[in-house]
């Protein structure tokens, strides 16, 4: 007995490592509009996967919200280190069309090492009318897949929405893979950002891998992109009716790709690159400008300066982003116009002493200082009878 309590240990020491992965219904909501599955652990997100890999048309219409951030950092050693499995698998019964709504949280570290295997990303086939992912970053990420690749979607097709969606880490595929999506076909993609470093084959974008019969609009990517066949900042391929409108691209691309898109046989409007961080002057659509040209309003006052972007008109630079790149307004992650590096407060004689130091003042018109003399009866925690309260002096 003595030697096989030690032995029966150690097995359930290797079980619980190679079985960490736990698929955990939400304790919270129906999956109703009115009531949504409320996910807020890495085991609610892969009770998702779970559900959608092993049965057909699961979620088809039900509606998801992310409470809070997630740490997906674990999926690193999950199914003998292969990664996190991607929620749906293909587009004839095993794809996620339900509504997923991040509230714009966050999934950190999500790590998938899968080789040839198609349709990797977080979400790994978004397909059918009205499927949408919305408000969700996906950041740090580190996925190797096959065909049809991206941190949030692998693909995205038959009518479904991704918006105000971000992602940043690194991505490695074989065709048709992106920094965001890998794929999106007949699916509009708007209000999204990548910083993510993209590599594959062919049809390998900064933002999304191919754009077939799609609309993009409103996007930027800013990471870099390497391929083998053909290759863009922004996007591989755009194709076959599809449309992209007022988006742009600071990404450095390796020698032989294009500087905004590979390769297009549709639409692109209003679509720019920067030539200078990109390290090129070609590309097969949209319009090349200089670094400081890129940074400057007036430069965009006709073509990208719709309600979607951040801008204060006549100041000649563009709001929220330190660099002073376009930004969007659904960005949850721009940075503050003023970052401040230090605060103090002190009494002397009578009067408040107010010394504070910046290290960036963006866009600054001055600051606001207010003074609340109000005071307020205060309970004491220990007896909060208000009797025993005390004044405070705001």
């Amino acid at each position: 007995m003595k030697k096989i309590l030690p032995l029966l240990f150690a097995a359930l020491i290797v079980a619980r490592i190679s079985f960490a992965q736990t698929a955990d219904a939400p304790t919270v909501g129906t999956g109703t509009s009115g009531s949504p599955y409320e996910i807020s652990t890495l085991n609610n997100l892969y009770w998702i996967a779970d559900q959608v890999n092993n049965n057909s048309n699961t979620f088809s219409g039900k509606y998801f919200k992310q409470t809070l951030d997630i740490d997906a950092s674990s999926t690193s050693t999950w199914f003998s280190n292969a990664g996190w499995s991607p929620i749906g698998y293909d587009i004839t019964s095993h794809y996620f069309n339900g509504n997923y709504d991040g509230q714009n949280h966050k999934v950190s570290g999500l790590k998938i090492n899968r080789g040839s295997t198609s349709y990797s990303g977080l979400f790994g086939v978004v397909y059918f009318d009205n499927s949408t992912i919305q408000n969700l970053g996906v950041t740090n990420a580190n996925i190797t897949g096959g065909d049809l690749s991206g941190i949030i979607v692998g693909k995205a097709s038959a009518f479904s929405t991704i918006t105000n969606c971000w992602s940043s880490g690194t991505v490695s595929g074989g065709q048709q893979t992106g920094g965001l999506v890998g794929s999106s076909s007949q699916s509009t993609v708007t209000k999204c950002y990548s910083t993510a470093a993209v590599s594959g084959s062919s049809y390998i974008g900064g933002l999304i891998g191919s754009v077939n019969s799609g609309t993009v609009n409103n996007c930027y990517a800013s990471g870099s992109v390497s391929g083998s066949g053909t290759w863009g900042g922004f996007c591989g391929m755009n194709e076959n009716s599809a449309t992209i409108t007022n988006c742009y691209s600071t990404a450095t691309v390796t020698a032989g790709g294009g500087g905004f898109c590979g390769a297009n046989s549709a639409t692109i409007n209003y679509s720019f690159w920067d030539t200078q961080t990109s390290g090129t002057e070609t590309s097969s659509s949209g319009t090349g400008k200089t670094t400081s040209l890129m940074k400057t309003l007036a430069t965009f006052t006709t073509d990208l300066t719709t309600n979607a972007w951040n801008f204060t008109a006549g100041t000649g630079v563009w709001k929220m982003t330190g660099s002073n790149y376009p930004d969007l307004q659904s960005n949850p992650n721009s940075a503050l116009p003023v970052e401040l590096t230090s605060f103090t407060a002190a009494v002397e004689k009578g009067n408040i002493v107010l010394n504070w130091n910046t290290a960036t003042e963006l866009n600054n018109y001055g600051f606001e200082i207010q003074k609340n003399s109000h005071s307020e009866q205060v309970s004491n925690a220990s007896t909060p009878s208000p009797k025993n309260g005390s004044v405070a002096q705001h």
